[in-house]
């Protein structure tokens, strides 16, 4: 303000355009520490109420983006949308690119859910919500039939829990009174005798490795993750000094403990060759693209050598581990080479190794 003073505004964007509103709460002197205690108790007030008036406008601003009618903001009396169905789609329409993937694989499934003869529920209104469609919709994903297969514990639990946040969000803006589904309990699922992503078996590596790529950092990266059971933090802080002699010798950044771990790998003459050779303290990849741009690359690599799995880099350091114990290295050894605290943790590793041992064992080595 002209006379040094400060008023409080609301700054918001709608529809792309620039907007403010001025809190109508007056103007206070720009150092309030050299004012009274009651003026700055009363500038404590002010700033309270304004962040008040701030989170009202947000919830207009996303009730408005989601197509609820409101009349201001958080009022429960005023028509919403339909359905439960259609308060998902509204939020599915409002959401980024990213999460509205993931909401569609749910959208999908619920939809199924309610159109399934044998559930015999029709598309709720909100009053009609319960805890007992909660309940139905986890056993119909568990459960399966002739057209479906029946979903691992972590996709129902993944499908459950997205669902939940929405409900949430329907409680603060005053949809609902409160989350039907708050209580549905969701299965935990094995974790010790499970791996959460895919393995590749050294034949699928080998096939990825004579896949053309336009991201060959990214692709020499992941083939020595396969090779070493590295992880993309630590293939990004690997240094030429940190192997030599045929040993890769490193410390695991992250681990679930919280504590550095130790980690140490004989090299074979295919991951010598893709780590390459350097000045002891350079980088050994110095131009690795972000992580989601790595697991980009990735899909369409697999998806290029025909495996219908989905990949991530971390896959890489399950593949090697599992490969590893197919091929008959002692677990206790394979510990020790991925740095893991815990002989235990090798159990969803030999779990998974069991599953493959069928298809024979080779050498991790191979041709590029």
């Amino acid at each position: 303000m002209p006379n040094g003073n400060f008023n409080l505004q609301l700054r918001w964007r709608e529809n792309g355009v620039r907007k403010k509103k001025s809190c109508g709460l007056g103007s206070f002197e720009v150092d309030p520490l050299e004012g009274s205690n009651s003026r700055r108790k009363g500038i404590r007030e002010a700033v309270q109420q304004a962040e008040k008036m701030r989170a009202d406008r947000e919830a207009v601003l996303i009730a408005t983006e989601r197509g609820w009618k409101v009349q201001g903001a958080k009022d429960p009396t005023r028509g919403r949308v339909e359905t439960f169905l259609d308060y998902m789609r509204a939020g599915r329409d409002s959401n980024t690119r990213a999460w509205k993937n993931r909401f569609n694989i749910v959208m999908r499934r619920l939809e199924e859910f309610y159109c399934d003869p044998k559930v015999g529920l029709d598309d709720p209104r909100f009053e009609e919500l319960t805890l007992g469609h909660g309940n139905t919709f986890r056993d119909w994903l568990k459960r399966g039939d002739a057209n479906r297969k029946p979903y691992d514990a972590e996709s129902v639990r993944n499908y459950i829990t997205l669902v939940k946040s929405e409900l949430e969000r329907a409680v603060e803006m005053e949809v609902l009174a409160a989350n039907p589904w708050r209580s549905v309990r969701t299965p935990v699922g094995n974790k010790r005798n499970t791996i959460p992503k895919e393995v590749l078996v050294i034949d699928e590596v080998k096939k990825l490795s004579q896949v053309p790529t336009d991201a060959p950092e990214a692709k020499r990266a992941f083939l020595v993750a396969c090779l070493t059971g590295m992880g993309l933090s630590d293939i990004r802080a690997l240094r030429f000094k940190s192997f030599s002699g045929g040993v890769l010798h490193y410390v695991r950044a992250k681990t679930r403990t919280g504590s550095p771990m130790e980690a140490r790998v004989k090299l074979n003459e295919t991951a010598m060759k893709l780590l390459g050779r350097g000045n002891a303290s350079d980088l050994v990849f110095p131009e690795l693209p972000s992580d989601s741009a790595i697991n980009k690359s990735l899909a369409r690599m697999v998806e290029r050598a025909g495996i219908e799995k989905k990949i991530t880099f971390y896959c890489g350091r399950h593949s090697f581990a599992v490969n590893q114990i197919v091929a008959g290295v002692n677990p206790e050894k394979v510990r020790q080479q991925m740095g893991q605290a815990s002989l235990k943790t090798m159990d969803r590793y030999i779990h998974r190794a069991a599953e493959l041992v069928e298809d024979g064992t080779e050498s991790l080595g191979f041709e590029l």
